[in-house]
């Protein structure tokens, strides 16, 4: 398998990892009355916008905000926050993408949290002078985390997408109906990170030896791209497949892999 190295192994990872996410869904965000929300969001505004929110323990994270389908992604802050998980009120400040630097997008946010685990609420919005308002959905996303790298034995995998340790808690998750309904679409995928994660959340070994096939198809892991932009694609989808299914695939693979990449 004649393979090629590549100097720059940039890849824009985020729409496989939201999937992986997703996918690996642990962790819920605590609902306690006058405890302030933890995890993350994903609020549709407008029917069109899709702005994710996430706060940690010390506190919000920069805010995304694009559209389905577009590349261009608005970032922004949290600039105050008011009530708790149950009931809040957050101001929203966003910039526009680069190619319009000078605009500025400012949201007020009214969630309220439904006995499902959802929010619902109003949002309002202004742009320009303009401004705008609506209703809101937002669902809880997974939020994956991971420890240290100290922490990490040596020959553990998986450990990029997940740990070891979370493995369990990953298949137990899989049998929800959420997890079926990924497991269902994600079957007929022809990536082999996707199959990894079956592999992982199933245990079924089928899903490896798919990976691995895919993987053994590929005649030069970085020539995908190559005049879009997206350079390192496949090396990057090989590494994450290698590390999801490394304890179904032979060694004599393994090592084939190690030495070409």
């Amino acid at each position: 398998m004649p393979l090629r190295r590549e100097r720059s192994t940039q890849y824009p990872v985020r729409r496989m990892l939201a999937l992986a996410m997703v996918a690996l869904g642990l962790g819920l965000p605590s609902a306690a009355r006058g405890q302030p929300f933890q995890g993350e969001l994903e609020a549709v505004l407008g029917g069109h916008w899709i702005m994710r929110l996430t706060r940690g323990e010390d506190g919000w994270a920069p805010v995304r905000r694009s559209r389905p389908n577009f590349r261009n992604v608005d970032v922004g802050f949290v600039v105050k926050e008011e009530g708790d998980a149950e009931r809040m009120t957050l101001e929203v400040h966003l910039r526009r993408d680069m190619n319009r630097g000078e605009a500025f997008v400012f949201y007020e946010l009214d969630l309220r949290r439904d006995s499902d685990g959802t929010y619902a609420g109003t949002w309002r919005g202004s742009e320009r002078g303009e401004t705008s308002e609506g209703e809101l959905t937002a669902t809880v996303r997974p939020v994956v985390r991971a420890g240290p790298a100290s922490e990490i034995a040596p020959g553990e995998h998986p450990r990029l997408l997940l740990r070891r340790d979370e493995v369990p808690a990953l298949r137990e998750r899989f049998q929800t109906p959420f997890g079926q309904a990924f497991a269902a679409r994600a079957r007929t995928s022809r990536d082999p990170v996707v199959l990894g994660l079956l592999y992982q959340a199933s245990g079924d070994p089928a899903y490896a030896e798919r990976a691995m096939e895919i993987v053994r198809g590929y005649s030069d892991i970085d020539s995908t791209g190559r005049l879009t932009g997206e350079m390192g694609h496949q090396i990057v989808r090989v590494v994450l497949a290698y590390d999801l299914c490394h304890d179904a695939w032979p060694e004599a693979f393994r090592t084939e892999l190690r030495q070409n990449i």
